[in-house]
């Protein structure tokens, strides 16, 4: 059953990058190389089922019960487990091809303000471009609309994308039943 859900979520989230992929291109819209601000940024709230595959290649990769103590001991727990700093400014993501589904909307994407009036779900970097500031409505209506995707999730597992929790939290969540799962089943890997 886990196994089941586990594509299913990696179809998501492979169908959302291509989406926000082709607006980005489409846009001229691009994230400052290196920059991972977001990554680093508190209040960063996702869902347990959005990283169930990132815990399951963790389990295949013998690396479930390493991540799960780092995010333990952690002291800053604002800045995203699988953020890797490389130097004191820029850094890059641990399991980037299995990354959450905020992570892959997060600055190409859309949602309707409390106005009702569609709006670009980014940074301020990307907010600040020359390039955002022109595009139209007729493009925003061709990007990634972050509810579509987190509705997709709850056709999977109602329970699992429903609710949000701090990102450190909902990775921890993912963890643990990726852990329990498999030791239930009594089996290493499938």
């Amino acid at each position: 059953m886990l196994l089941k859900k586990i594509k299913a979520v990696e179809r998501v989230l492979i169908q959302a990058s291509k989406h926000s992929s082709k607006f980005a291109n489409k846009t001229q819209l691009y994230c400052e190389k290196g920059c991972g601000k977001c990554c680093t940024t508190k209040n960063v709230e996702a869902t347990v089922l959005e990283f169930i595959p990132a815990a399951y290649y963790l389990f295949r990769n013998d690396r479930i019960n390493q991540v799960y103590e780092k995010i333990e001991n952690m002291q800053d727990n604002s800045v995203c487990v699988f953020y890797n700093f490389l130097n004191d400014e820029n850094g890059q993501c641990e399991i980037y091809n299995y990354r959450g589904l905020i992570c892959r909307l997060f600055g190409y994407s859309t949602h309707f303000n409390k106005t009702g009036k569609l709006e670009l779900v980014s940074c301020n970097f990307i907010k600040t471009l020359p390039t955002s500031q022109h595009i139209l409505i007729e493009q925003l209506k061709s990007a990634p609309k972050i509810t579509d995707y987190y509705m997709k999730l709850s056709g999977i597992d109602l329970k699992m994308a429903n609710e949000q929790f701090p990102i450190n939290e909902a990775i921890r969540k993912a963890l643990e039943i990726v852990i329990l799962y498999f030791q239930f089943k009594g089996k290493k890997s499938a």
